[in-house]
């Protein structure tokens, strides 16, 4: 019973002890005391913050590093895989590559002469109105063509091959093909026809639009003749050849993609051109 009772007692003493220990470990009053005074108030909080928040940089500061950290790129750069292989003739290679104010200046004022030189929109409009008036009012008798019968030879139905072409201004409405005998006027209106043929001799003369004789040289004499006028006449064959010859000036009401053409009768070796101008 004697040895029950000390191992119940040496318990409860154990138990004792250990409550003990959890009550020495706990906060006292006295500490809860100096917590309490150790608080900080609102007021300090928020003056901590406003301290923290001027410590913080400004936009400058930030600027200012951001420099620091291009110019940190840079060295990078030049330095490679190696960092430490860096040398100054590196660095001053690059910074030779970078463009320096004095650059960016010259490139400026380059672009502003550019601009300078541009002239206003309004105006360069006005500058093509008043050129498209000007180039409207000179080529209303630009339409004009010339072509050559060379050979002397005439084609079926006496017609005259022209052979070459030494002028057309108006490629659109003049239709002309090597040694073809007709020429097509595509657009419809009045036109000046002019021929001339360099022969001794009078020679017979039809003028066809589509294919139908309009004018023919027996009807026309007060037409045809030396110099193209009727008072002129031949006075002989001169000495370097024949240098005059028997022209026409008609004008003509042409309808659209009129085709004009000639037929000759007359002695052989003879050359002559036709000439078109719509008026």
């Amino acid at each position: 019973l004697k040895e029950i009772l000390e191992n119940r007692i040496a318990a409860t003493q154990g138990a004792l002890d250990t409550i003990k220990s959890r009550l020495d470990g706990m906060a006292t009053a006295d500490d809860l005391e100096r917590v309490e005074r150790e608080k900080a108030g609102a007021a300090e909080v928020d003056l901590k913050i406003k301290e923290g928040l001027a410590l913080m940089a400004p936009r400058s500061n930030l600027e200012e590093i951001a420099d620091r950290v291009e110019r940190l790129q840079l060295v990078t750069d030049c330095r490679g895989p190696d960092l430490n292989a860096t040398t100054a003739e590196d660095i001053c290679s690059v910074l030779d590559r970078k463009a320096n104010v004095e650059d960016i200046n010259d490139v400026l004022r380059s672009v502003q002469g550019d601009i300078d030189a541009k002239i206003d929109s309004a105006a360069f409009h006005k500058a093509v109105r008043d050129q498209s008036a000007i180039n409207a009012s000179i080529c209303v008798d630009s339409s004009v063509g010339r072509w050559l019968w060379k050979t002397g030879r005439t084609k079926a139905g006496h017609l005259i091959p022209w052979n070459s072409q030494v002028l057309n201004t108006d490629p659109a409405n003049f239709g002309w093909e090597k040694d073809r005998s007709s020429v097509c006027c595509q657009s419809g209106g009045l036109y000046e026809i002019n021929l001339c043929f360099f022969a001794r001799k009078k020679p017979v003369l039809q003028l066809l639009v589509n294919g139908e004789a309009v004018i023919e040289s027996n009807n026309v004499s007060s037409y045809i003749a030396h110099r193209a006028s009727g008072s002129w006449v031949g006075v002989g064959r001169h000495s370097t050849g024949q240098v005059t010859g028997l022209s026409l000036v008609e004008f003509l009401s042409l309808p659209p993609r009129a085709k004009v053409s000639v037929t000759y009768q007359g002695e052989e070796g003879v050359q002559g051109f036709l000439g078109l101008r719509k008026i």
